[in-house]
């Protein structure tokens, strides 16, 4: 997982009291990218963390209802959120949506908007 992602959902599981322990989910319920790992641009601080970070909202979303966990649920909703309102304010956005951020710059932004 990216270090954007793995900042945002810490970020959004301490506001709502949430301890998530990776290592206690099940084999194969892993979060991931869905564009593959784009070794070309790899380290150049340029790719959307925008899936990494929905992937990771998705996870907290599948273990609300696995588990039974409404902190993981809210901390869902604060991630979609973050998300949207760093989108609508278009000023820390990646080069693909028509910004000048980098990856680290979108990542805080959305992890600041928690």
């Amino acid at each position: 997982m990216v270090p954007e992602a793995v900042k945002v959902i810490k970020a959004a599981a301490a506001k709502t009291g949430l301890e998530v322990e990776w290592q206690s989910l099940p084999i194969g319920r892993k979060a991931h990218e869905t564009h593959g790992p784009a070794p070309d641009i790899a380290g150049g601080n340029i790719a959307n963390p925008y899936a990494m970070i929905m992937s990771g909202q998705i996870l907290l979303e599948w273990l609300s209802r696995k588990r039974g966990e409404p902190r993981a649920l809210e901390a869902a909703r604060l991630i979609e959120k973050a998300v949207d309102q760093v989108i609508a304010e278009a000023k820390h956005l990646t080069g693909d949506l028509g910004g000048k951020a980098g990856t680290t710059q979108m990542g805080d932004a959305i992890a600041a908007a928690i």
